[in-house]
């Protein structure tokens, strides 16, 4: 019988190097460094080249076992795929094959009974040959090649794909997400699934590493990127909370200033905002055109978003979480129709404001809050 390859692979660092560990530890136990048969090559070692580390992972697969049964090489985190297609080959009848060639053919040709070979990376474009063997040796052994592509921040379904990633990571700390705190790591992690599992893992120290993390624990403990400030501060306004639009103002004039050369990054606040509102506005027309009740609960969006998508509806408000869509309801219901259109002229002369330097910065924002935040829907 011959050996086993397994080739993980794709953008997702994180869910790549997460897929290889688990890997090795069904392969090797739970203390893999402890297994004499596993041998590891540092694919993104710092002092070694692409050629170098191939090299060393040819002459590894090329040689049986040796003191142990089998072998399990692992070639970990490998990240020179364009270095190793810009290997020197020459022309003609000189033409040699390159590296990754080499190592194609020799699990194309079957590796020698009892050596198991991981290989993980990102970089590789999918035009690639080397991607065609990998994606072929998947179809003739199951669950030996697998490709994790990042979360598209612009997709339709990212929220619901990062709340889903969040859920995982929490469950691998041992402690659980309210839908509030999923929702916003998803939204204040932008996606970045490295910084959404070091959140995680604050969280779950933060509580001790059982329970449940909720929304006060993720603005206690969460770290305040401009991302998330500049959401929170949205969302603050979005639930006509004047006290927390507030307190948010300082700490993000803060970090605009430290990651950015404009004069105008306040900006990005007002965009965010302007945003928030087009969405809600979006979601009561909606509402009126389907019937949502002003004071509907989480079950009738769940039982709505099902219903509509059996019907076949692409409205993009279906494609929702459903929890997110009934946050995003609650949020709506507190602004009457009519105010919509005062909120959209605050904004302008805002934005106005910040773009002609005819209003300091804080003021700009504190006026903002003063002017959407009070009052509730008729």
């Amino acid at each position: 019988m011959s050996g086993k390859v397994h080739i993980i692979l794709g953008t997702d660092d994180v869910a790549i190097k997460d897929a290889a560990n688990a890997k090795i530890l069904d392969l090797c136990g739970p203390a893999p460094e402890e297994n004499e048969s596993l041998e590891i090559i540092r694919g993104d070692s710092d002092t070694l080249n692409a050629v170098e580390i191939l090299d060393s992972l040819i002459n590894t697969m090329t040689t049986p076992p040796f003191l142990t049964p089998e072998k399990i090489i692992w070639l970990k985190h490998f990240n020179k795929f364009e270095d190793a297609f810009s290997e020197p080959v020459g022309t003609g009848k000189k033409k040699k094959k390159t590296r990754l060639e080499m190592v194609a053919d020799l699990w194309n040709e079957g590796l020698p009974a009892g050596i198991t070979v991981v290989f993980d990376g990102t970089g590789l474009d999918r035009k690639r040959s080397f991607y065609k063997v990998a994606a072929a040796i998947g179809k003739t052994e199951p669950n030996t090649f697998t490709w994790f592509d990042k979360i598209d921040p612009k997709a339709k379904n990212f929220e619901a794909e990062v709340i889903l990633r969040a859920g995982e990571f929490a469950e691998a700390e041992g402690i659980q997400m309210t839908r509030d705190a999923s929702s916003f790591l998803a939204r204040s992690t932008g996606g970045d699934l490295l910084l959404l599992k070091n959140e995680i893992k604050k969280l779950a120290a933060y509580i001790g590493g059982t329970g449940k993390v909720s929304l006060d624990d993720c603005h206690a403990v969460c770290t305040a990127t401009k991302e998330s400030l500049v959401w929170e501060f949205s969302s603050a306004l979005a639930e006509r909370d004047i006290q927390r639009a507030m307190t948010l103002i300082p700490g993000i004039l803060l970090s605009l200033e430290q990651g950015s050369s404009s004069g105008n990054a306040e900006l990005a606040v007002l965009s965010s905002t302007a945003n928030e509102f087009k969405r809600l506005m979006n979601l009561k027309c909606a509402g009126a055109k389907y019937g949502f009740p002003a004071n509907a609960g989480p079950n009738f969006f769940y039982a709505t978003v099902e219903d509509q998508k059996a019907k076949g509806n692409n409205d993009p408000i279906f494609s929702m979480n459903p929890y997110r869509l009934f946050k995003m309801w609650e949020n709506a219901s507190r602004f009457a129709d009519e105010e919509f259109a005062d909120i959209f002229d605050a904004l302008f002369t805002a934005n106005k404001a910040m773009v002609t330097g005819a209003g300091e910065p804080r003021l700009v924002l504190e006026n903002l809050v003063m002017t959407i935040g009070p009052g509730k829907a008729q």
